[in-house]
């Protein structure tokens, strides 16, 4: 029983590594102009959780003019669930700690103690 749970701990903390450094898709909800069904490509959580995203797209600008024109595509933010994917790892990893200093033996008690 005790080492069936170190491999859970193992794989507590294997899910959650992966879970914080692993790329992940983002759908785009049907609120924004790039259309239904499409999805965007988010950075490891780790990386975009402190990231300020800014619009993406294509940007470029008219001769002659001060302002950028626009293609339209407007992406939400990575920012949100890759925080949200790096607390959950990092409440994976936590538990599986707290689970190995459960499962960590226990010191006997010294014989002196119970001297005849």
């Amino acid at each position: 029983m005790r080492r069936l749970l170190w491999l859970v701990a193992a794989g507590f903390v294997v899910w959650g590594v992966a879970l914080s450094l692993v790329p992940f898709s983002k759908p785009v909800a049907s609120g924004y102009t790039a259309g239904p069904g499409v999805s965007t490509r988010c950075r490891a959580p780790i990386v975009s959780a402190w990231k300020v995203d800014h619009d993406s797209g294509w940007f470029g600008y008219a001769p002659l003019t001060s302002t950028p024109l626009s293609s339209g595509f407007s992406f939400p933010s990575c920012r949100g669930p890759a925080r949200s994917r790096l607390e959950l790892g990092a409440l994976m990893i936590a538990f599986a700690i707290a689970l190995g200093f459960a499962l960590r033996p226990r010191r006997a008690e010294s014989a002196s103690t119970h001297a005849p």
